[in-house]
Formats: C-alpha cells, sequence, structure tokens
C-alpha cells in the first residue's frame, strides 16, 4: 500500500519509480477523445487496461486449464470505435 512503500523502499527508488510508471500520462492516453460522463469514463478504463491485462487474460488462462473454448467476441478496437 503507499503508506507502506517509505517502510520497504528509500524516497528515492519510489521517486524513481512513479517517475518511470507515469501512471497520469497513461489514464490521460486511454481517455482520448475525452469521454464526457463519468459512465463513460469507467467504462473506457475497464475496457482499455482492465479488460485487455487483466479479465481477458486470466479468462483465458482458466479456459485453457479445463479444456474450455471461451473467446471474448466483438471486443475489437474498431467496433468499439464505430457510433450507432
Amino acid at each position: 500500500m503507499p503508506w507502506e512503500l517509505k517502510t520497504a523502499l528509500g524516497e528515492d527508488v519510489i521517486r524513481l519509480g512513479r517517475h518511470r510508471l507515469n501512471v497520469i500520462r497513461r489514464v490521460e492516453n486511454v481517455f482520448k477523445p475525452q469521454p464526457k460522463t463519468s459512465f463513460a469514463k469507467v467504462a473506457v478504463l475497464e475496457a482499455s487496461p482492465y479488460m485487455r491485462n487483466q479479465l481477458l487474460r486470466e479468462t483465458d488462462w482458466a479456459s485453457i486449464a479445463h479444456s474450455l473454448e471461451v473467446r471474448a467476441r466483438l471486443v475489437g478496437a474498431l467496433l468499439l470505435r464505430r457510433k450507432p
């Protein structure tokens, strides 16, 4: 947790890690174009790094482990960009 960092790492390591991670820039890059509502912002965050890096990977791992065919259909960026 953030309040435990100082006991585990030195100030210089923490500062360097935060600089390299550059979380603010990464989140800003997800929000292009800028969503208009709070709901849309949460939806973009869930559909971008969380779904891609967490949910899809874990679903793939668990399905392969049990010899199941599980595919997340219609998750392509082109489809998500289309307007109704």
